[in-house]
């Protein structure tokens, strides 16, 4: 059975919560004091500068995000096992770049897919690329050109 003290701590909690624009301050310290735990503020997701083969620009070559791409039986997605190589960060959104025979600037696009891909891991994630790719691997090529992620390392 829960005491008056553990009630007095959660309607204090949740009245912090729910109305944080009045008296925000000796809410606060009546929370705080209760022994109310308040919610951390998360790291925010930030762009990650990659070179076009994956690496971190200006960053450790040993360090990268990298995987293995085909398309599926239709030729209009692309279905990636992405490697996150980077020991810091927690990867959110993941950019690659798709381009087809006969390679021109009209036959480049960037696809972009929302990812949770933890550090030194790897996940799966399909991309839709609104055409037919060529049949063959030698008719298209992908490169992963873009990242968003929390950091996860010291800054």
């Amino acid at each position: 059975m829960r005491s008056k003290d553990d009630f007095a701590l959660v309607v204090s909690c949740l009245f912090f919560f729910v109305n944080k624009t009045k008296v925000v301050t000796l809410l606060l310290l009546v929370a705080v004091s209760s022994g109310c735990q308040l919610p951390l503020r998360t790291s925010a997701e930030q762009d990650i500068k990659l070179t076009y083969d994956g690496y971190v620009e200006n960053g450790d070559k040993q360090q990268r995000i990298e995987g293995t791409c085909s398309t599926d039986d239709t030729r209009t997605a692309v279905n990636c096992d992405l490697y996150n190589g980077l020991p810091d960060w927690t990867i959110t959104e993941a950019t690659i770049r798709v381009t087809w025979k006969p390679y021109s600037v009209h036959d480049v696009r960037d696809f972009r897919q929302r990812v949770s891909i933890s550090p030194l891991t790897t996940a799966s994630t399909s991309f839709r690329v609104g055409h037919q790719l060529p049949p063959d691997w030698n008719g298209w090529v992908w490169l992963v050109v873009g990242a968003k992620g929390i950091h996860a390392g010291p800054q």
